[in-house]
């Protein structure tokens, strides 16, 4: 009787966290659609039906395959300097990085955005790569994509803030100043980032010791938490302490940024925009960029629609039916071309969409039986 009342303890426990768990994402998820209706809903507000479908007729749908073309190149690159991070650790194809990578991408379809999580499951699964050193090399791409975020936010709102309103004032300071005071803070954030992942790679035990310092008044096991995350994280910056690696990574990045910014341009000829700078190609990629950062939708629906708005109509003066249709085509062509070999991969390498869902759902990997 005793053991099957521990039992049944037990199990209750059990229930009621899972139970919470499945509250909060539940909660998350909630929370991100009612974002992006309202994101929707925003950007929809002042545009009738008949406007939206006479511009969607008007679209050239043509240059919709070079669009396609940068968005395949970009994840070409991603995997590319994926592949060299994961060096130290394993020789793998480019080829066997793509399932990872697509399957990955169905994390976006959640406000949690597991999708590093999934990556790192599957390469793991995949290759017999332990979990925390496969992570350590998604945070490394993600180490990476922070610098080229925080640089080309830095490049538009020091070197092009003429693009935006000196007549548009918040909090008694003009847009344009605003868009200065941004860039030069993340000009710093690049900095800081930079120097801080150069400690990490060839001071390592200089920069455990000031975090120790710095984090000594934490509770114990919070400070041990901390260091042992770092020390995961060191792992996959390993790859950084060759100079030719590093090079590599830095191209392949630059290569992916360049792919992403380049995948709108095919749509600005699509549209007929007025503006075909790179220019404006850079702000619409920053606004999307910070949008959908500051606003976590599934999938990026309607906060990236949003974005797209704000960067045409708002800042470029292009017409608001053409800034929202323009917004509802490109996000549906870089959702649905991921989607789409994620399906794919998942069909050919067999797959469990079960284990899948409880990856992004506990968001840590599933330990198999």
């Amino acid at each position: 009787m005793l053991c099957d009342f521990k039992a049944f303890r037990q199990f209750q426990q059990a229930s009621k966290k899972i139970g919470k768990l499945s509250l909060k994402k539940n909660k998350q998820l909630f929370i991100g659609l009612v974002i992006a209706f309202a994101a929707l809903y925003y950007t929809l507000r002042n545009v009738s039906p008949k406007d939206l479908y006479e511009s969607f007729k008007s679209v050239e749908y043509t240059y919709l395959a070079p669009m396609v073309g940068f968005i395949l190149l970009n994840y070409l690159a991603h995997a590319l300097r994926w592949r060299v991070i994961l060096f130290p650790l394993k020789r793998i194809k480019i080829s066997g990085l793509f399932s990872s990578i697509f399957v990955g991408n169905l994390g976006n379809l959640f406000p949690m955005r597991a999708g590093p999580v999934i990556r790192a499951y599957l390469l793991g699964k995949k290759y017999a790569i332990p979990f925390s050193s496969s992570l350590a090399t998604v945070v490394v791409l993600r180490l990476f994509d922070v610098f080229f975020h925080l640089g080309l936010f830095a490049w538009v709102f020091i070197f092009h803030a003429e693009i935006f309103s000196s007549k548009v004032i918040f909090f008694d300071e003009s847009l344009r100043s605003l868009a200065v005071k941004f860039g030069q803070f993340s000009a710093v954030a690049v900095t800081i980032v930079v120097a801080l992942t150069y400690l990490l790679v060839f001071h390592e035990n200089k920069f455990l010791d000031m975090v120790r310092r710095i984090t000594q008044h934490l509770p114990k096991k919070w400070q041990e938490n901390i260091i042992f995350r770092i020390d995961q994280f060191s792992q996959g910056l390993i790859v950084l302490k060759d100079v030719r690696s590093l090079v590599k990574i830095t191209f392949y990045s630059a290569l992916e940024w360049a792919a992403n910014v380049l995948s709108y341009y095919p749509l600005y000829w699509a549209y007929g925009l007025e503006d075909k700078s790179i220019a404006s190609l850079l702000v619409l990629t920053v606004m999307v960029s910070i949008v959908v950062n500051a606003l976590p939708t599934p999938a990026f629906f309607g906060s990236f629609n949003l974005a797209v708005m704000v960067a045409l109509h708002g800042i470029m003066g292009e017409s608001e039916v053409v800034a929202v249709s323009f917004g509802m085509v490109a996000w549906a062509i870089k959702f649905l071309v991921p989607f789409v070999l994620a399906v794919y991969f998942i069909l050919h390498d067999y797959l469990s969409v079960k284990k899948l869902i409880q990856v992004i759902g506990e968001g840590r990997p599933v330990h198999e039986k």
